[in-house]
């Protein structure tokens, strides 16, 4: 027989090892830099990137690259207004 609520718990305990595998890995990353140095950089990679397209020609991804980029920037900047 098949026990639901065994079954929301044990998703419910992966989930919420997921968010702390999450969390060491973003505690990870901010402790090689702080917020605002992850924004400049990020702005120099997302430049650089900008800057190649004219040499690389034409790239269907583009649009994704950009809202991945401006994802990763307010991910950051929320950080650096938590501090």
């Amino acid at each position: 027989m098949f026990n639901k609520q065994s079954h929301e718990s044990a998703d419910a305990s992966l989930a919420d090892s997921k968010c702390l595998a999450y969390g060491q890995q973003v505690e990870e990353l901010l402790s090689a830099s702080t917020p605002d140095v992850w924004c400049d950089h990020l702005w120099a990679m997302y430049g650089g990137y900008v800057l190649a397209q004219r040499e690389l020609g034409y790239s269907a991804d583009a649009p994704n690259v950009f809202w991945s980029f401006r994802d990763l920037l307010f991910f950051f900047q929320e950080l650096k207004g938590n501090d």
